[in-house]
């Protein structure tokens, strides 16, 4: 399997699961909490495009920004990859002792793909969104309250860069207009790895 580098400047699909496909989030509070931990973990370094969180898995689309403090690329990884790592770590001691487990929660080390295309992004962003319809949670977008496609089309203020996200599909309407009109994007290698939910 290889593991694209992370870069500062560029855009990834960050995804991964729990270890033996087990959950990641029992129940709402578990979303919640993930979710305060992003917010409080990546914006320095990381801009949040997309995401979806599932009962055993999780995708980000992200953007890395500018590490100029970044002595060696060699040598060190870039903030944003830290921040990430730190993000992770903290959510699996909060779960383990919420539930009374130990040891590692996620598969290591987390999946990341470099997107370097403007339409695989757009497709990247529905493939997202579309996950709680393909793993058969929910019959319409709007009903998983843990994507961020209700978000992306609202009005209320986030640190997700939806209008950056929005310009891509040209404006709001075709960005609904989108998600509505194509019924499956193939995986066509956004994943390594196959990861039926367990409810």
């Amino acid at each position: 399997m290889v593991i694209d580098c992370i870069e500062p400047g560029y855009y990834y699909h960050i995804y991964n699961r729990g270890i033996n496909k087990e959950r990641i989030f029992i129940d709402e509070k578990h979303y919640l909490q993930f979710l305060m931990l992003c917010k409080n973990y990546l914006p320095e370094h990381i801009d949040v495009l997309a995401y979806c969180l599932l009962p055993n898995h999780f995708h980000f689309l992200v953007h890395f920004k500018d590490d100029p403090d970044r002595v060696s690329r060699a040598s060190s990884p870039c903030q944003g990859v830290l921040s990430l790592s730190h993000m992770f770590n903290a959510y699996a001691q909060w779960f383990n002792r919420k539930t009374g487990r130990t040891g590692g929660l996620f598969q290591r080390p987390f999946r990341r793909k470099r997107i370097n295309d403007e339409i695989y992004i757009m497709q990247l962003i529905y493939y997202i969104h579309r996950n709680p319809i393909h793993h058969h949670l929910v019959n319409n977008l709007m009903d998983w309250k843990f994507s961020s496609y209700s978000t992306l089309i609202g009005d209320q203020p986030t640190l997700l860069k939806r209008d950056r996200v929005l310009s891509w599909f040209e404006d709001r309407d075709n960005f609904i207009e989108f998600h509505a009109s194509i019924s499956e994007i193939a995986d066509d290698g956004m994943l390594e790895w196959e990861h039926p939910v367990r409810v």
